[in-house]
């Protein structure tokens, strides 16, 4: 976790620099390309055993040389002008926007699970499977925005700062459009051929595909509002986007409650849905109202 923690770190000091690639290479290429070359040398040496703790041994090590190599970038690409500057702090408040972080953070993670953890103990393990598989293909569709926001969060906090409002609205509009011109054609595929894919895991995930396809329009719906939650933590409003998510997350549960018992992993879907939407109309109107913009594809 120390090595992960401060290649992440070094990543998201690339990526306000504004070198994107550089910024993610190390996690998405140099740490798997040495994870699966060191895995080629254990599989080809009989002597050594492939068990549990070589194995994160391994990972740990392909951790540690990602973190080499993310430091080697931002040493080469820091400015000269921040290498000369004299280092400033501002612990308080960087330590109340890193504890509505970490609550997001956590909120997102817990929210990303709740269909799952509330359909096993409701519905049995059946029907929490084939709610997974839903639940997995449905995430798929959010990967353009997923893609979008990465470049897009150092872009929108260096655009704020100079208080450049028209480029803010542009490339929010272009944002939104983008994410949903790439999202749609994901969501067509599973509303066309989503029986047959899932046939692909067995038969008895057939009964997913409703569930799949109410998944599949909350993401499109998420795809299409833009990246509401990205203008708001990068100009300072990160908890609004907190906020947003524990009463999102409070209506999912609530929807669970009621929706699962009758409708099993088809109420589970509606339930994440509707979390989606209406989080996401929470933090469109906390946008216009914070920056006097809208983030959605409306423009």
């Amino acid at each position: 976790l120390p090595v992960l923690t401060r290649m992440r770190i070094k990543q998201a000091a690339l990526m306000g620099l504004r070198h994107t690639v550089a910024g993610q290479a190390p996690e998405i290429l140099v740490q798997p390309v040495l994870f699966v070359l060191m895995l080629g040398v254990i599989a080809a040496t009989p002597a050594m055993a492939a068990k549990a703790p070589v194995i994160v041994g391994l990972f740990a090590a392909a951790a540690a040389g990602a973190l080499v190599v993310a430091a080697r970038l931002f040493q080469d690409m820091l400015p000269e002008a921040a290498r000369e500057a004299e280092p400033e702090y501002s612990t308080p408040a960087w330590m109340r926007s890193a504890r509505t972080f970490f609550l997001t953070a956590g909120i997102n993670v817990l929210g990303a699970s709740l269909g799952v953890l509330m359909l096993g103990p409701m519905s049995g393990g059946e029907t929490t499977g084939i709610y997974g598989i839903a639940a997995a293909a449905a995430a798929l569709i959010a990967l353009p925005l997923i893609a979008i926001n990465i470049p897009m969060a150092p872009a929108v906090a260096g655009i704020f700062s100079e208080g450049n409002k028209e480029e803010l609205q542009r490339i929010a509009t272009k944002a939104a459009r983008s994410a949903l011109v790439l999202s749609l054609p994901m969501a067509l595929i599973y509303a066309l051929f989503g029986h047959w894919i899932l046939l692909l895991f067995g038969a008895e995930f057939t009964a997913g595909y409703t569930p799949l396809i109410i998944l599949s329009i909350g993401q499109v719906v998420n795809a299409g509002m833009g990246s509401a939650g990205v203008l708001l933590q990068m100009t300072g409003h990160e908890r609004e986007v907190a906020k947003g998510l524990a009463i999102a997350l409070l209506f999912n549960v609530a929807a669970n409650l009621v929706l699962i018992p009758i409708w099993g992993a088809t109420g589970a879907a509606i339930g994440a849905s509707g979390n989606m939407i209406l989080w996401n109309i929470m933090l469109t109107v906390w946008v216009r109202r914070r920056l006097g913009i809208r983030p959605t594809v409306m423009g």
